[in-house]
């Protein structure tokens, strides 16, 4: 699996036995283990110079430790210290010998992961109560997985730890993580990635032997299979759960791998894929179907207890084994496995997926009905949508025009027009209120009305989204409340929306082509796929221009670009980012108004929910999840811009008087 030969290989070895939380949280194993692991690499030709190992303070003073050490003559001993670890990862990392090309990385000690099983918390020695010091894995691997490592282009990650909730700690104090420097992410880069125990499970030791049950049977897979250079891990881990210990392995803690290669990722459960009676049989209904790859594969992320664990855009039965895998979303329910099948069942209209899901539940028939329960209020809660578009005069910035767009015409409505003064915001709410209570008066509660802003350029950051506006309740003005937390809000560039024949220039040529590439994309009904727009390396580099052209690459799934928390702009101005995704013609893109804690976690928390969602509505399902976001929720600042024909205005609306509609 690894082609780098082991000499330029360079190794990152932390044991923790002992924890200033105190005597509690004494181990018994995690540095024996780690002092293998060292011996194992130096064995298979590492040089010793090019191990850094770090075992807790209390550990170097250990008689057995000093012993080794002495017959080692082992250079540096290193304090796993939340702070030691970062300084060597972000500093000495890249000048330690210079030449390696591999990195390979052992962690032993306690865990915990986050309480959206997302982010796996490794506590370093100095971790005490009100002072949870710890690193995350994703973090630290995805600071490696950034240009400044490229020359790393091959890493593993073996953590024998628990995956137990941080909140069961019953710690006040949120995890002290310690921070990274981040650059933008070289896709060239392999990583692969061992854990001792999948989320909500703890890993164990064994205590008379000193050593951590997922470290010895791994360790053992790998010496029994020594050749010259490195050994497969992928056949190291299904060998080191094939022992007698395996069943009880398995069991309790629930081993996982996950390989993320050029262009690929995927995630192995901790057992040898068997072949499976139930996956074949619904895989033979679903080649029947056959419906839109992007379709199945966002049923697969929709039928997921967590869609961060996803494998990626892999073959569809390596979806449907994945499913199987997993435990069921609720106590109640039957797999995630039956769960796509019911999905796709009813996207589908396929009656024999369906006598498929009654066949698979045939002796949990409760199960099968409580899902269904669950999949027909999600249906129900799902209403035809209508639209108040609410545009700003792009010249003077001093009218309001407004018009409701609806399936049934009998519930459009005519442009009408209010003067404002955009300078005064209590104005503009006021004007707000008014246009709101008419819009609700036309459509009633015969659709899930959602607010289309179209703006100039200079507004698009002038968070009129958020504008307190006193909604009418009962013909009586209510508590101020952000138009976002009553309405699903997205932006449009005006320009975009009366973009008639004679529109022109590069901007919109060049949103004409993407709308154009895109339009596939969202008719098979996938999810709306992210792609983030990366720091350039350099000044010269457009990264709005990168972002656009991996949006549109042939063969791709992406639906939007996220931007992350732009940089302010100047002279009025939007951030440099959102001025390029115009400039890009990118039709659909979204940003955050304010800086997050842990980029890293965010990402993969909107990578999930947004390609959850079906494309052509997910900036409907979206704000309905915005409006529920509390204020620390990353969702509660997303941003949209939506310029996708489905959503943008015919330009017979503009006219007066109109009950046009959308395109």
């Amino acid at each position: 699996m690894l082609e780098t030969p082991p000499q330029r290989t360079l190794a990152l070895v932390v044991g923790i036995d002992h924890y200033e939380y105190g005597e509690d949280w004494r181990l018994h194993g995690p540095a024996a283990d780690a002092l293998r692991c060292v011996e194992w690499l130096i064995d298979r030709g590492v040089p010793k110079e090019n191990i850094a190992l770090f075992l807790s303070t209390e550990s170097w003073k250990d008689a057995g430790v000093m012993q080794w050490v002495a017959n080692r003559q082992w250079p540096q001993e290193r304090a796993a210290t939340r702070d030691d670890i970062v300084r060597f990862v972000d500093k000495e990392l890249l000048t330690r010998a210079p030449d390696a090309e591999a990195l390979f990385m052992f962690w032993g000690g306690h865990g915990v992961i986050d309480d959206y099983d997302r982010s796996n918390y490794l506590y370093t020695e100095d971790a005490a109560e009100g002072r949870p010091y710890c690193i995350s894995a994703p973090d630290l691997m995805g600071a490696l997985h950034g240009s400044r490592f490229e020359h790393f282009a091959e890493q593993v990650l073996v953590v024998d730890a628990c995956a137990n909730k941080f909140s069961d700690t019953g710690e006040a104090a949120r995890p002290a993580v310690g921070n990274f420097a981040r650059t933008s992410v070289n896709n060239d880069i392999r990583q692969v990635q061992m854990f001792a125990a999948s989320p909500g499970n703890l890993a164990s030791n064994d205590t008379q032997r000193e050593t951590g049950r997922f470290a010895d049977a791994l360790f053992r897979a790998l010496k029994a299979g020594e050749v010259p250079g490195w050994p497969d891990f992928e056949q190291a881990f299904d060998d080191s759960l094939s022992d007698v210990d395996a069943s009880e392995l398995l069991r309790t803690q629930q081993p996982f791998m996950v390989m993320e290669w050029p262009g690929k990722a995927r995630r192995r459960a901790g057992r040898v894929p068997v072949r499976s009676r139930t996956v074949e049989e619904l895989l033979k209904l679903v080649n029947k179907v056959s419906p839109a790859p992007a379709l199945l594969y966002r049923l697969y992320l929709r039928s997921l207890p967590d869609a961060s664990r996803s494998i990626g855009h892999v073959a569809i039965e390596k979806w449907l084994r994945d499913l199987e895998d997993k435990r069921p979303r609720e106590d109640n329910f039957p797999s995630p496995l039956v769960e796509f099948g019911e999905r796709l069942a009813r996207e589908a209209k396929s009656a024999e997926i369906a006598s498929w899901v009654d066949t698979a539940t045939r002796d949990n028939a409760s199960a099968r009905q409580a899902l269904r329960s669950a999949l027909d209020a999600e249906a129900q809660g799902q209403r035809p949508r209508a639209t108040l578009f609410i545009e700003v005069d792009a010249q003077t910035q001093a009218e309001l025009r407004w018009w409701i767009h609806a399936p049934d015409p009998a519930h459009c409505s005519a442009l009408q027009s209010v003067a404002v003064d955009l300078s005064l915001r209590s104005d503009v709410a006021t004007r707000l209120g008014a246009i709101t209570a008419e819009a609700e008066r036309v459509v009633g509660h015969r659709y899930d009305l959602m607010v289309g802003m179209i703006v100039p350029e200079k507004l698009l950051l002038a968070e009129l989204e958020s504008l307190k506006v006193a909604f009418e309740e009962d013909g009586l003005p209510g508590k101020p409340t952000p138009l976002n937390r009553r309405y699903p809000v997205i932006l449009h560039w005006h320009r975009r929306a009366r973009a008639g024949q004679d529109a022109a220039g590069k901007p919109i040529n060049a949103w004409r082509q993407a709308v154009t590439a895109l339009a596939p994309r969202f008719e098979a009904g996938g999810g709306a796929d992210v792609i983030w727009l990366e720091a350039p390396d350099d000044e010269e580099t457009d990264a709005s221009a990168i972002a656009a052209a991996k949006l549109l690459r042939a063969g791709g799934t992406g639906i939007c670009v996220g931007l992350g928390h732009p940089a302010a702009g100047e002279g009025g101005l939007p951030p440099e980012d959102i001025q390029g995704c115009l400039r890009e013609g990118v039709p659909c893109f979204f940003w955050l108004a304010k800086p997050p804690d842990g980029a890293q976690d965010v990402r993969k928390l909107l990578c999930d929910v947004f390609s959850k969602q079906a494309a052509r509505e997910a900036p409907l399902s979206i704000g309905k999840l915005l409006r529920l976001a509390k204020g620390s929720d990353p969702l509660s600042s997303v941003r949209i811009v939506w310029d996708e024909p489905g959503h943008l205005p015919s330009l017979q609306s503009f006219q007066n008087p109109s009950t046009g509609g959308q395109t």
